[in-house]
Parts: C-alpha cells; sequence; structure tokens
C-alpha cells in the first residue's frame, strides 16, 4: 500500500516525477487543493498502482486541506484515508477509513 502524505503530495507534485504541480499549492483554493491531490493519485494509477494502494494521510495541515484529501478518497472505490489520533493520555492511534460516496436518488 502506497502512504500519501501532504509533504509526499507536494514533493512529488512539485517534482518532474508525476509533473502534476509547476509551482506551490495555494492551501486557501479548494480547486487548487483537490485538484492537486487528485493529480497525485491519478499519477499514482499510472504507474500501476490501485486505487487500493493508495492511501491518503490527512493527519497535518489545514483543515480545508484535510477535507479535501479525504474527498479525492471518497471518489474511488478502495482508495483509504487515514489519520493519527491522539488521546487524552498521550498515545497515538492509527485510524483509517475505507470510505464510498454515492448519491441517493435526486438528493
Amino acid at each position: 500500500m502506497t502512504v500519501v502524505t501532504a509533504d509526499d503530495i507536494l514533493g512529488r507534485a512539485a517534482s518532474a516525477e508525476l509533473g502534476v504541480l509547476d509551482g506551490g499549492i495555494d492551501f486557501t483554493d479548494a480547486n487548487a487543493v483537490f485538484d492537486t491531490v487528485a493529480g497525485v493519485a491519478r499519477a499514482l494509477r499510472q504507474q500501476e498502482r490501485s486505487d487500493g494502494d493508495i492511501l491518503i494521510d490527512v493527519t497535518g495541515g489545514q483543515k480545508l486541506t484535510s477535507i479535501l484529501a479525504a474527498a479525492v478518497s471518497l471518489v474511488a472505490e478502495g482508495r483509504c484515508f487515514q489519520y493519527i489520533h491522539v488521546t487524552p493520555g498521550g498515545a497515538c492511534e492509527v485510524r483509517s477509513f475505507d470510505v464510498t460516496w454515492q448519491r441517493a436518488g435526486n438528493a
């Protein structure tokens, strides 16, 4: 399984390896963040990785970034996201989710 963190997204997107991004990301621009994360997922799939091999970590960073990164995981069956939950006692727990979004009826 490939774990994709926010730092990994930035590094890979800005590199020639994936060629997704020519400059920095404006983290206040929802479309830019979503498109970048989705672009990295697409590029990983083109490298013969399945959606089930892609795990997006949404632990750190701004809330908008975490929400949009999780949303990218919703559009592909088997693609997961995770975050690190810190308990009141200070222990860290990895929480992973495999969620698929489907529009019901005419809602």
